[in-house]
Protein backbone atom coordinates (compact mmCIF):
# COMPACT_ATOMS: atom_id res chain seq x y z
CA UNK A 1 0.00 0.00 0.00
CA UNK A 2 1.15 3.67 -0.79
CA UNK A 3 2.41 5.98 1.91
CA UNK A 4 0.62 9.32 2.69
CA UNK A 5 3.13 12.05 1.53
CA UNK A 6 2.74 15.67 1.85
CA UNK A 7 4.76 17.98 -0.59
CA UNK A 8 5.00 21.40 0.64
CA UNK A 9 5.65 24.12 -2.34
CA UNK A 10 4.09 23.72 -5.88
CA UNK A 11 7.64 25.11 -7.09
CA UNK A 12 9.17 23.26 -9.83
CA UNK A 13 11.02 20.34 -7.43
CA UNK A 14 7.62 19.97 -5.21
CA UNK A 15 5.49 19.27 -8.24
CA UNK A 16 7.82 16.83 -9.94
CA UNK A 17 8.28 15.00 -6.83
CA UNK A 18 4.89 14.60 -6.20
CA UNK A 19 4.49 13.57 -10.05
CA UNK A 20 6.96 10.40 -9.56
CA UNK A 21 5.49 9.54 -6.15
CA UNK A 22 2.03 9.48 -7.10
CA UNK A 23 2.74 7.64 -10.10
CA UNK A 24 3.99 4.76 -7.80
CA UNK A 25 0.76 4.71 -5.88
CA UNK A 26 0.93 6.63 -3.60
CA UNK A 27 -1.29 9.13 -1.36
CA UNK A 28 0.22 12.86 -2.25
CA UNK A 29 -0.52 15.67 -1.09
CA UNK A 30 0.86 19.45 -2.40
CA UNK A 31 0.50 22.10 0.08
CA UNK A 32 0.81 25.69 -1.45
CA UNK A 33 0.86 29.06 0.38
CA UNK A 34 0.15 31.22 -2.63
CA UNK A 35 -3.12 31.14 -4.91
CA UNK A 36 -0.84 29.21 -7.69
CA UNK A 37 1.59 26.91 -8.76
CA UNK A 38 5.30 27.82 -10.09
CA UNK A 39 7.34 29.38 -7.05
CA UNK A 40 9.56 31.65 -8.45
CA UNK A 41 8.14 30.97 -12.25
CA UNK A 42 5.59 32.87 -12.27
CA UNK A 43 4.02 34.90 -15.43
CA UNK A 44 1.22 37.66 -15.13
CA UNK A 45 -1.05 39.21 -17.79
CA UNK A 46 -1.13 42.99 -18.13
CA UNK A 47 -2.65 44.64 -20.55
CA UNK A 48 -1.83 41.98 -23.21
CA UNK A 49 1.34 41.42 -22.27
CA UNK A 50 3.47 38.50 -20.31
CA UNK A 51 4.99 39.37 -17.98
CA UNK A 52 7.68 36.89 -16.18
CA UNK A 53 8.55 37.77 -12.71
CA UNK A 54 11.74 38.76 -13.79
CA UNK A 55 13.40 37.87 -16.59
CA UNK A 56 13.72 33.93 -16.86
CA UNK A 57 14.18 31.80 -19.99
CA UNK A 58 14.09 27.60 -20.27
CA UNK A 59 17.18 26.24 -22.14
CA UNK A 60 16.58 23.48 -24.54
CA UNK A 61 19.63 21.80 -23.99
CA UNK A 62 18.57 21.53 -20.53
CA UNK A 63 18.87 17.25 -20.68
CA UNK A 64 16.49 15.97 -17.33
CA UNK A 65 14.22 18.93 -17.60
CA UNK A 66 13.61 18.27 -21.73
CA UNK A 67 12.70 14.40 -20.59
CA UNK A 68 10.70 15.42 -18.17
CA UNK A 69 8.58 18.00 -19.87
CA UNK A 70 6.42 18.09 -23.23
CA UNK A 71 8.53 21.00 -24.75
CA UNK A 72 6.41 21.03 -27.95
CA UNK A 73 3.15 21.86 -26.46
CA UNK A 74 5.14 24.59 -25.06
CA UNK A 75 5.75 25.77 -28.08
CA UNK A 76 9.04 27.17 -27.46
CA UNK A 77 10.39 30.40 -29.21
CA UNK A 78 14.37 31.47 -29.13
CA UNK A 79 16.58 33.83 -28.82
CA UNK A 80 19.37 34.57 -31.14
CA UNK A 81 22.90 33.03 -29.61
CA UNK A 82 25.54 35.93 -28.22
CA UNK A 83 24.43 38.92 -27.42
CA UNK A 84 24.70 42.69 -27.96
CA UNK A 85 26.91 44.69 -26.06
CA UNK A 86 26.46 48.86 -24.95
CA UNK A 87 29.58 50.66 -24.78
CA UNK A 88 31.05 53.75 -25.48
CA UNK A 89 27.95 55.08 -27.51
CA UNK A 90 27.16 51.92 -29.34
CA UNK A 91 26.32 48.47 -29.62
CA UNK A 92 28.84 45.30 -30.19
CA UNK A 93 28.07 42.16 -31.70
CA UNK A 94 29.02 39.28 -29.94
CA UNK A 95 27.59 35.48 -31.45
CA UNK A 96 28.17 31.94 -31.54
CA UNK A 97 30.20 31.17 -35.06
CA UNK A 98 28.53 27.47 -34.74
CA UNK A 99 24.86 28.57 -34.73
CA UNK A 100 24.96 31.88 -35.89
CA UNK A 101 27.80 32.00 -39.13
CA UNK A 102 26.30 34.97 -40.66
CA UNK A 103 27.57 37.17 -37.67
CA UNK A 104 31.10 35.89 -37.80
CA UNK A 105 32.75 39.53 -39.46
CA UNK A 106 31.06 41.06 -37.13
CA UNK A 107 32.04 39.16 -33.28
CA UNK A 108 35.87 38.86 -35.17
CA UNK A 109 36.08 43.36 -35.42
CA UNK A 110 33.61 43.74 -32.24
CA UNK A 111 35.97 45.87 -30.10
CA UNK A 112 34.81 43.73 -26.85
CA UNK A 113 38.03 41.48 -26.51
CA UNK A 114 41.38 40.89 -28.50
CA UNK A 115 41.42 38.24 -30.99
CA UNK A 116 42.78 35.69 -28.96
CA UNK A 117 40.04 36.24 -25.93
CA UNK A 118 37.72 35.10 -29.01
CA UNK A 119 39.74 32.06 -29.79
CA UNK A 120 39.59 31.15 -25.85
CA UNK A 121 35.44 31.52 -25.74
CA UNK A 122 35.95 28.60 -28.65
CA UNK A 123 38.28 27.17 -26.48
CA UNK A 124 35.99 27.61 -23.30
CA UNK A 125 33.60 26.28 -25.26
CA UNK A 126 35.13 23.05 -26.55
CA UNK A 127 36.15 22.29 -22.83
CA UNK A 128 32.76 22.17 -21.66
CA UNK A 129 30.76 20.34 -23.92
CA UNK A 130 33.37 17.43 -23.21
CA UNK A 131 31.94 16.88 -20.08
CA UNK A 132 28.27 16.16 -18.74
CA UNK A 133 27.01 18.70 -16.66
CA UNK A 134 27.39 16.16 -13.35
CA UNK A 135 30.60 16.43 -14.38
CA UNK A 136 31.37 20.30 -14.35
CA UNK A 137 29.39 20.80 -11.66
CA UNK A 138 31.11 18.29 -9.15
CA UNK A 139 35.13 19.33 -10.26
CA UNK A 140 37.25 20.94 -8.28
CA UNK A 141 36.10 24.46 -7.96
CA UNK A 142 37.03 27.99 -7.76
CA UNK A 143 35.45 31.14 -8.18
CA UNK A 144 33.81 32.22 -11.74
CA UNK A 145 36.09 35.73 -11.67
CA UNK A 146 39.22 33.24 -11.31
CA UNK A 147 38.42 30.59 -13.45
CA UNK A 148 38.04 33.06 -16.42
CA UNK A 149 41.50 34.81 -15.68
CA UNK A 150 42.62 30.64 -15.62
CA UNK A 151 41.32 30.42 -18.89
CA UNK A 152 43.60 33.54 -20.03
CA UNK A 153 41.05 35.73 -20.42
CA UNK A 154 41.51 39.57 -20.84
CA UNK A 155 39.75 42.10 -17.87
CA UNK A 156 38.65 43.85 -21.31
CA UNK A 157 36.29 41.01 -21.87
CA UNK A 158 35.70 39.72 -18.85
CA UNK A 159 34.54 43.10 -18.08
CA UNK A 160 32.83 43.84 -20.79
CA UNK A 161 30.90 40.43 -21.67
CA UNK A 162 31.46 38.29 -18.88
CA UNK A 163 30.48 40.54 -16.19
CA UNK A 164 27.18 41.62 -17.56
CA UNK A 165 26.48 38.31 -19.57
CA UNK A 166 27.01 35.69 -16.27
CA UNK A 167 26.10 38.42 -14.08
CA UNK A 168 22.34 38.42 -15.75
CA UNK A 169 22.32 34.85 -14.90
CA UNK A 170 23.74 34.77 -10.94
CA UNK A 171 22.48 38.40 -10.25
CA UNK A 172 26.12 39.06 -9.24
CA UNK A 173 28.72 40.99 -11.25
CA UNK A 174 31.35 40.00 -8.91
CA UNK A 175 31.32 36.35 -10.32
CA UNK A 176 31.71 35.00 -6.77
CA UNK A 177 29.39 31.77 -8.18
CA UNK A 178 31.35 28.67 -8.17
CA UNK A 179 32.89 27.97 -11.54
CA UNK A 180 31.31 24.94 -12.10
CA UNK A 181 28.00 26.40 -12.24
CA UNK A 182 29.54 28.89 -14.98
CA UNK A 183 30.44 26.28 -16.86
CA UNK A 184 27.09 24.23 -16.42
CA UNK A 185 25.67 27.21 -17.85
CA UNK A 186 27.54 28.13 -20.35
CA UNK A 187 27.65 24.26 -22.09
CA UNK A 188 23.58 24.81 -22.21
CA UNK A 189 24.18 27.83 -23.77
CA UNK A 190 26.14 25.86 -26.39
CA UNK A 191 24.21 23.20 -26.96
CA UNK A 192 21.11 24.50 -27.27
CA UNK A 193 19.11 28.00 -27.05
CA UNK A 194 17.45 30.37 -24.43
CA UNK A 195 13.63 30.36 -25.18
CA UNK A 196 9.99 31.18 -23.88
CA UNK A 197 7.05 28.86 -23.58
CA UNK A 198 3.97 31.03 -25.70
CA UNK A 199 2.12 30.76 -22.70
CA UNK A 200 5.18 32.28 -20.57
CA UNK A 201 7.27 30.60 -18.05
CA UNK A 202 4.73 29.67 -16.18
CA UNK A 203 3.27 27.25 -18.51
CA UNK A 204 6.30 25.24 -17.25
CA UNK A 205 4.71 24.88 -13.55
CA UNK A 206 1.36 24.41 -15.34
CA UNK A 207 1.93 21.60 -17.69
CA UNK A 208 3.40 19.97 -14.48
CA UNK A 209 0.44 20.67 -11.95
CA UNK A 210 -2.19 19.36 -14.72
CA UNK A 211 -0.17 15.70 -14.78
CA UNK A 212 -1.33 15.13 -11.09
CA UNK A 213 -4.68 13.89 -10.34
CA UNK A 214 -7.31 16.05 -9.83
CA UNK A 215 -7.12 17.21 -5.75
CA UNK A 216 -3.80 16.97 -5.38
CA UNK A 217 -2.67 20.60 -5.32
CA UNK A 218 -4.39 22.76 -2.04
CA UNK A 219 -3.95 26.19 -2.40
CA UNK A 220 -3.50 29.22 0.05
CA UNK A 221 -2.57 26.59 2.84
CA UNK A 222 0.41 27.70 4.80
CA UNK A 223 2.92 25.15 6.81
CA UNK A 224 4.37 26.71 10.07
CA UNK A 225 6.20 23.31 11.35
CA UNK A 226 6.45 19.84 10.78
CA UNK A 227 6.31 17.76 13.54
CA UNK A 228 7.20 14.17 15.07
CA UNK A 229 3.98 12.29 15.74
CA UNK A 230 3.36 9.01 17.42
CA UNK A 231 2.06 6.22 14.81
CA UNK A 232 -0.35 3.58 15.18
CA UNK A 233 0.51 2.07 12.73
CA UNK A 234 3.37 -0.65 12.92
CA UNK A 235 5.44 0.90 9.86
CA UNK A 236 7.73 3.66 9.44
CA UNK A 237 7.57 6.48 11.64
CA UNK A 238 4.51 9.37 10.77
CA UNK A 239 4.81 13.22 10.51
CA UNK A 240 2.61 16.06 11.14
CA UNK A 241 2.43 19.45 8.93
CA UNK A 242 0.99 22.50 11.44
CA UNK A 243 -0.77 24.69 9.01
CA UNK A 244 -1.11 28.94 10.11
CA UNK A 245 -4.90 28.26 11.23
CA UNK A 246 -3.51 25.95 13.55
CA UNK A 247 -5.02 23.07 12.23
CA UNK A 248 -3.14 19.61 11.41
CA UNK A 249 -2.05 16.96 8.66
CA UNK A 250 -0.78 13.96 9.31
CA UNK A 251 1.50 11.60 6.97
CA UNK A 252 4.22 9.35 6.73
CA UNK A 253 6.33 11.45 5.25
CA UNK A 254 6.68 15.55 4.25
CA UNK A 255 8.92 16.81 1.20
CA UNK A 256 9.79 20.59 2.00
CA UNK A 257 9.90 21.93 -2.01
CA UNK A 258 10.11 25.66 -0.73
CA UNK A 259 12.55 28.01 -1.37
CA UNK A 260 15.82 27.76 0.62
CA UNK A 261 15.05 30.30 3.11
CA UNK A 262 11.41 29.11 3.99
CA UNK A 263 12.84 25.97 3.73
CA UNK A 264 15.65 26.12 6.68
CA UNK A 265 12.66 28.19 8.88
CA UNK A 266 10.46 25.28 8.69
CA UNK A 267 13.13 22.81 8.82
CA UNK A 268 14.89 24.92 12.15
CA UNK A 269 18.43 24.46 10.06
CA UNK A 270 20.21 27.79 10.78
CA UNK A 271 20.40 29.13 7.54
CA UNK A 272 21.99 32.39 7.87
CA UNK A 273 25.25 31.61 5.98
CA UNK A 274 23.89 28.44 3.37
CA UNK A 275 20.38 30.66 2.35
CA UNK A 276 22.09 33.67 1.00
CA UNK A 277 19.86 34.74 -1.89
CA UNK A 278 20.41 36.91 -5.17
CA UNK A 279 17.78 39.65 -5.66
CA UNK A 280 16.96 41.27 -8.85
CA UNK A 281 14.54 44.36 -10.31
CA UNK A 282 12.83 43.92 -13.52
CA UNK A 283 11.02 46.31 -15.86
CA UNK A 284 9.07 45.61 -17.91
CA UNK A 285 7.91 48.34 -20.82
CA UNK A 286 5.38 48.64 -23.98
CA UNK A 287 7.05 49.72 -27.27
CA UNK A 288 5.70 50.42 -30.12
CA UNK A 289 8.92 50.80 -32.40
CA UNK A 290 11.68 48.98 -30.90
CA UNK A 291 15.13 50.35 -31.16
CA UNK A 292 16.62 46.46 -31.93
CA UNK A 293 14.05 44.44 -33.65
CA UNK A 294 15.15 41.16 -33.13
CA UNK A 295 15.66 38.60 -30.33
CA UNK A 296 19.09 39.10 -29.07
CA UNK A 297 20.29 39.90 -24.94
CA UNK A 298 21.60 43.67 -24.86
CA UNK A 299 24.40 43.62 -22.11
CA UNK A 300 25.20 46.73 -20.39
CA UNK A 301 29.86 46.32 -20.99
CA UNK A 302 29.97 49.54 -19.28
CA UNK A 303 28.81 48.33 -15.73
CA UNK A 304 27.15 51.99 -15.15
CA UNK A 305 24.12 52.51 -14.13
CA UNK A 306 21.33 50.59 -13.05
CA UNK A 307 21.26 48.33 -16.28
CA UNK A 308 22.36 44.64 -16.21
CA UNK A 309 20.56 43.48 -19.41
CA UNK A 310 17.40 44.32 -21.85
CA UNK A 311 15.37 42.62 -24.45
CA UNK A 312 12.32 42.31 -26.16
CA UNK A 313 10.89 38.98 -25.48
CA UNK A 314 8.36 39.07 -28.22
CA UNK A 315 10.76 38.92 -30.49
CA UNK A 316 11.43 35.68 -29.25
CA UNK A 317 7.53 34.74 -28.27
CA UNK A 318 5.52 36.77 -30.13
CA UNK A 319 3.04 35.88 -27.57
CA UNK A 320 4.34 38.08 -25.25
CA UNK A 321 2.92 41.17 -26.67
CA UNK A 322 -0.20 42.59 -28.41
CA UNK A 323 -0.20 42.30 -32.03
CA UNK A 324 1.27 45.71 -33.02
CA UNK A 325 3.12 46.07 -29.56
CA UNK A 326 6.26 44.86 -28.23
CA UNK A 327 7.49 43.83 -25.07
CA UNK A 328 10.72 45.64 -23.40
CA UNK A 329 12.34 43.80 -20.65
CA UNK A 330 14.98 45.53 -18.12
CA UNK A 331 17.12 43.41 -15.50
CA UNK A 332 18.57 46.24 -12.70
CA UNK A 333 21.68 45.01 -10.76
CA UNK A 334 20.48 43.23 -7.45
CA UNK A 335 21.94 45.62 -5.34
CA UNK A 336 20.77 48.87 -7.21
CA UNK A 337 18.26 49.70 -4.36
CA UNK A 338 16.07 52.41 -4.85
CA UNK A 339 12.79 53.44 -4.18
CA UNK A 340 10.66 51.57 -7.16
CA UNK A 341 10.34 55.90 -8.52
CA UNK A 342 14.11 56.56 -8.30
CA UNK A 343 14.81 53.18 -10.14
CA UNK A 344 12.26 53.88 -12.80
CA UNK A 345 13.48 57.46 -13.19
CA UNK A 346 17.26 55.90 -13.43
CA UNK A 347 16.54 52.77 -15.25
CA UNK A 348 14.67 55.40 -18.26
CA UNK A 349 17.85 58.09 -18.34
CA UNK A 350 20.16 55.38 -18.78
CA UNK A 351 17.75 53.76 -21.57
CA UNK A 352 17.19 57.27 -22.92
CA UNK A 353 21.01 57.42 -23.34
CA UNK A 354 21.17 54.70 -24.85
CA UNK A 355 18.54 55.02 -27.53
CA UNK A 356 17.27 58.69 -27.22
CA UNK A 357 14.39 60.15 -26.94
CA UNK A 358 12.19 57.76 -28.70
CA UNK A 359 12.36 55.94 -25.04
CA UNK A 360 10.37 58.84 -23.61
CA UNK A 361 7.55 57.06 -25.63
CA UNK A 362 7.73 53.63 -24.21
CA UNK A 363 4.73 52.77 -21.97
CA UNK A 364 6.00 51.58 -17.93
CA UNK A 365 3.61 48.24 -17.15
CA UNK A 366 5.06 46.85 -14.28
CA UNK A 367 8.12 46.23 -12.30
CA UNK A 368 9.25 43.50 -9.73
CA UNK A 369 11.26 43.37 -6.98
CA UNK A 370 12.19 39.78 -6.25
CA UNK A 371 14.38 39.52 -3.07
CA UNK A 372 14.50 35.47 -3.07
CA UNK A 373 15.48 35.35 -6.79
CA UNK A 374 17.99 32.75 -6.62
CA UNK A 375 19.79 30.87 -4.48
CA UNK A 376 23.64 32.08 -4.23
CA UNK A 377 25.92 29.99 -5.86
CA UNK A 378 28.95 31.41 -4.90
CA UNK A 379 32.02 29.45 -3.61
CA UNK A 380 31.53 30.11 -0.29
CA UNK A 381 27.82 29.78 -0.12
CA UNK A 382 28.56 26.18 -1.31
CA UNK A 383 31.82 25.46 1.08
CA UNK A 384 29.53 26.28 4.22
CA UNK A 385 26.38 24.18 2.70
CA UNK A 386 28.63 20.84 2.00
CA UNK A 387 30.43 21.17 5.61
CA UNK A 388 27.24 21.91 7.28
CA UNK A 389 25.44 18.74 8.26
CA UNK A 390 22.77 20.21 9.43
CA UNK A 391 21.85 21.75 6.09
CA UNK A 392 21.56 18.53 3.82
CA UNK A 393 21.40 20.76 0.74
CA UNK A 394 23.48 17.79 -1.52
CA UNK A 395 20.67 15.14 -0.08
CA UNK A 396 17.08 14.86 0.29
CA UNK A 397 17.08 13.29 3.54
CA UNK A 398 16.96 15.75 6.62
CA UNK A 399 15.39 13.75 9.73
CA UNK A 400 13.03 9.91 9.75
CA UNK A 401 10.20 10.86 8.00
CA UNK A 402 11.08 14.80 6.37
CA UNK A 403 13.21 15.42 3.60
CA UNK A 404 13.78 18.95 1.12
CA UNK A 405 14.16 19.36 -3.07
CA UNK A 406 14.99 22.36 -4.79
CA UNK A 407 17.16 24.28 -7.00
CA UNK A 408 19.36 24.79 -4.58
CA UNK A 409 20.22 21.33 -3.85
CA UNK A 410 21.71 20.87 -7.28
CA UNK A 411 22.09 24.07 -9.42
CA UNK A 412 19.91 27.07 -9.48
CA UNK A 413 18.25 26.24 -12.55
CA UNK A 414 14.93 24.99 -14.09
CA UNK A 415 17.06 21.37 -14.84
CA UNK A 416 18.59 21.62 -11.12
CA UNK A 417 14.66 21.89 -9.93
CA UNK A 418 13.74 19.54 -11.83
CA UNK A 419 16.04 17.17 -10.75
CA UNK A 420 16.17 17.42 -7.45
CA UNK A 421 12.22 16.78 -7.27
CA UNK A 422 13.13 13.81 -9.11
CA UNK A 423 16.29 12.83 -6.95
CA UNK A 424 14.05 13.29 -3.47
CA UNK A 425 11.24 11.03 -4.58
CA UNK A 426 13.44 8.60 -5.59
CA UNK A 427 14.68 8.34 -2.32
CA UNK A 428 11.50 8.37 -0.50
CA UNK A 429 10.65 5.26 -2.56
CA UNK A 430 13.31 3.43 -1.96
CA UNK A 431 12.40 4.27 1.68
CA UNK A 432 15.60 5.20 3.23
CA UNK A 433 14.01 7.39 5.84
CA UNK A 434 12.20 4.18 7.53
CA UNK A 435 12.31 4.03 11.02
CA UNK A 436 10.49 2.13 14.17
CA UNK A 437 6.97 3.16 14.63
Amino acid sequence: MGRSIIVVGAGLSGLVAAQVLQQHGNDVHVLENLDRVGGRIRTDLVDGFLLDHGFQVFLTAYEQASKTLDCDKLQLGSFESGALIYFSGKLHRVADPWRSPQHILATALASVGSIWDKLRIASFRRRVLQSSDQQLLKAKQTTAIEALRQEGFSEMIITRFFRPFFGGIFLEQDLKTASGRMDFVFRNFSRGTAALPQGGMQAIPIQLANRLRPGTIHFNKTVTAIESVESSRERSCATSVVLSDGSKLNCDTVIVATEQPAANKLLGVDGEVVAKSQSTTCLYFAVTDPPIREATLVLNGELEGPINNLCFPSFAQPSYAPLGQHLASVSIHGDFLAAPQEVLDATIGQLRKWFGPDVDRWRFLRSYRITHALPSQSLETLASSSNNQDSNCNTGLVRPGVYRCGDYCESASIEGAIRSGIAVAEEVLAGTSSCVA
